[in-house]
């Protein structure tokens, strides 16, 4: 069973959550039920994902504000991955890119904090959700990011891209694709995730990868952990090697 649940009162945190029932097609609830395996909790600042067969876990939100991802957004220069999205001739905050791997944001964000324009393309459905939470709370925050959504398959969405709006960098990170001596919290957020998507077979690789390459005015860059084979099998032209 899969829930939507607000612990709360107020009527706004009511209707927000009947709202995403209807569009999720989920139960709404004032609690998590003892059958539930997915449960959406709308929060008074934030919305959040939770596991009740991994009881273990604290529910996942999407947070920018503390922690380490608010000092990696402080020190975007030191990323390797701005560093891989940098267009020769052009100013951080002229570069236009898209994340076509969305996920839980968080490379889409350090992005953005480098000035760059960028847009998030995520299919699944509760993912997108937490990306639009994500959204809304940036866009009452002093960041000023550069961001827009998209809940649309990425293949779709690239396909029909108007030349005129072809981006000058096509960022790649299919979820699943990590070494398995990764932190607690990394596979805590994988497990999670798991549970909400596949991983992409190699033919959808092969077609997310094409289409990039077509799409990209300049480059892809596709994130991979260190050990991991290329995405779909295809040798990088250049490569930044990280810690993992």
């Amino acid at each position: 069973m899969h829930v939507v649940v607000c612990r709360h009162d107020e009527k706004s945190l009511l209707i927000k959550a009947a709202a995403l029932a209807t569009r999720l097609q989920w139960l709404t609830m004032s609690a998590i039920p003892a059958e539930a395996t997915l449960a959406l909790l709308v929060e008074e600042n934030y919305l959040a994902l939770f596991l009740p067969q991994l009881p273990q876990f604290k529910p996942l939100y999407l947070d920018f504000r503390d922690g380490k991802q608010a000092y990696r957004l402080r020190h975007v220069e030191h990323e390797q991955l701005v560093k891989a999205c940098r267009v020769k001739g052009l100013s951080a905050r002229a570069v236009k890119i898209i994340d076509a791997t969305a996920g839980l944001g968080k490379d889409a964000l350090l992005l953005a904090a480098s000035g760059a324009h960028v847009t998030l393309l995520e299919q699944q459905p509760v993912l997108a959700c937490l990306l639009e939470d994500l959204l809304d709370r940036l866009a009452s925050s002093d960041w000023g990011f550069e961001l827009k959504l998209h809940h649309i398959n990425a293949i779709d969405y690239l396909t029909c891209l108007a030349e005129s709006e072809c981006p000058d960098v096509i960022y790649l990170d299919p979820m699943f694709d990590h070494d398995v001596t990764k932190t607690a919290l990394v596979k805590k957020d994988l497990q999670m995730l798991q549970t909400l998507a596949s991983p992409p077979v190699l033919d959808e690789q092969r077609q997310l990868l094409t289409v990039a390459r077509a799409r990209a005015l300049h480059k892809v860059v596709v994130k991979r952990a260190r050990l991991a084979m290329p995405l779909a099998d295809v040798k990088p032209d250049y490569q930044l090697l990280g810690a993992h």
